[in-house]
């Protein structure tokens, strides 16, 4: 049933580049295959370094060696519970750990619960933050990167780090969930309570209280992280080139 013409075809695929075939010619009544061969998604080389000699005569670049992008979460995908504060500012957090380092955070997911509770408006702006895990006893420390977000539905909210630029050089970052209205007009986060793994903190930021292991395990939030999945650590290149001084 396609009109005899020209099209443009494109194909597309999670994880891979669009790729557009054009001056696609279909006759009526007839069937076109057109192939594709889609290429991943490059991702930006981490931590590049360019050092000349005294000489003038080489530079040593140095970056990480190729990475690999990957999901951390710790939940079943199954809402057992929720929770929500009675103030905004308040913080619920879940503590990662990389498979390697470097380690840049490109997106964080949040479970907002299904509506049915708390009683108000449930889809309201909240932000989300990644910290460090330097402070007191391993606790978040550091505020690395944050973003504001406004839901627009329940379930996993997807919170897109890639252009805050944060990388984690070693050891453990959160994933904090920094609460946005009062209750009950606020986002509650979902929480997992099968087979819990003990990762969730929580701040009572309002009360003037740091950071305790929750009250409740595990608050369903989710990263999407681009790293060595082996601990490798830096490869270094020398290479001697024309140096021009000006």
């Amino acid at each position: 049933d396609v009109t005899e013409g020209t099209y443009t075809m494109t194909a597309s695929a999670d994880g891979y580049q669009d790729m557009m075939v054009e001056d696609v010619f279909v006759g009526d009544e007839q069937t076109v295959t057109v192939d594709f061969t889609l290429l991943e998604f490059p991702y930006p080389v981490l931590g590049v370094y360019a050092e000349r000699n005294d000489e003038h005569t080489e530079v040593a670049v140095s970056w990480y060696e190729p990475s690999d992008f990957y999901q951390i979460l710790y939940d079943d995908g199954v809402a057992d519970n929720v929770t929500a504060w009675d103030a905004a500012g308040n913080m619920n957090a879940v503590k990662f750990t990389p498979a390697g380092y470097p380690a840049e955070i490109f997106a964080a997911e949040v479970n907002i619960y299904n509506g049915s509770w708390p009683p108000g408006n449930s889809l309201t702006p909240f932000q989300v933050a990644i910290y460090d895990a330097t402070g007191e006893n391993g606790m978040p420390g550091n505020e690395l990167g944050i973003i504001d977000v406004d839901p627009f539905d329940y379930g996993w909210v997807y919170v897109d780090f890639s252009m805050a630029g944060v990388v984690v050089p070693e050891g453990d970052f959160y994933v904090v969930m920094i609460q946005g209205g009062e209750y009950p007009d606020c986002a509650p986060i979902a929480i997992d309570e099968t087979a819990p793994v003990y990762r969730s903190y929580s701040r009572y930021v309002t009360g003037e209280q740091p950071w305790k292991v929750a009250d409740f395990a595990d608050f369903m939030m989710r990263t999407y992280v681009y790293s060595p999945t082996d601990g490798s650590q830096v490869l270094n290149y020398n290479n001697e080139i024309e140096v021009t001084s000006t």
